[in-house]
């Protein structure tokens, strides 16, 4: 809605596979359901390949590694660390 007022005009090519890929990893990787998941998320997809370009060719195989770590050890994604800590916490 924001973008069809900015530019007046809406089409499907701004809209490609991968842009559409990396907007829901970035549900994923915050944590859905939550509110801040996404812009957690977002802040992670865009910065961790920023960071990682020094390693010039590789940079796109470890963040892809890092983002399947990140949902093997964080399945409800970064923000459910809160709650493996308020668990452990609730434990001892």
């Amino acid at each position: 809605m924001f973008f069809a007022a900015l530019v007046q005009f809406i089409e499907p090519a701004p809209f490609h596979f991968s842009v559409s890929l990396m907007m829901l990893l970035a549900v994923i990787v915050g944590g859905s359901g939550r509110f801040f998941g996404p812009v957690i998320g977002t802040v992670v997809i865009v910065l961790l390949p920023e960071w990682l370009r020094f390693m010039q060719s590789w940079y796109l195989a470890v963040f892809g590694f890092a983002v399947v770590a990140l949902m093997m050890w964080l399945p409800g994604g970064i923000l459910s660390l809160t709650d493996r800590f308020q668990t452990k916490g609730a434990d001892k």
